[in-house]
């Protein structure tokens, strides 16, 4: 078998760069992936289910408009 040469070089050139590019592409793209499992899985597993209720109180507290209108004198009522 003779080697290579001209336009089958170049093009075995080409193809071998190619390869090379798909496969650092793929591999970037599973270590994206593993890190952002990686971030949501310790998210998940410091999520405080309280945190929620307590926001979610603030919010109804001070945010939400009431039938008798809140003003900054009636805030020590809510703090006691």
């Amino acid at each position: 078998m003779k080697p290579l040469a001209g336009f089958a070089l170049e093009h075995a050139r080409q193809e071998g760069a190619n390869l090379q590019h798909m496969k650092q592409v793929l591999h970037q793209t599973l270590a994206y992936f593993f890190l952002i499992w990686t971030v949501m899985a310790i998210a998940y597993v410091a999520h405080n289910d309280m945190a929620w209720y307590t926001s979610s109180n603030i919010y109804n507290t001070f945010v939400t408009t009431h039938t008798n209108q809140t003003n900054f004198r009636d805030i020590n009522r809510y703090v006691q």
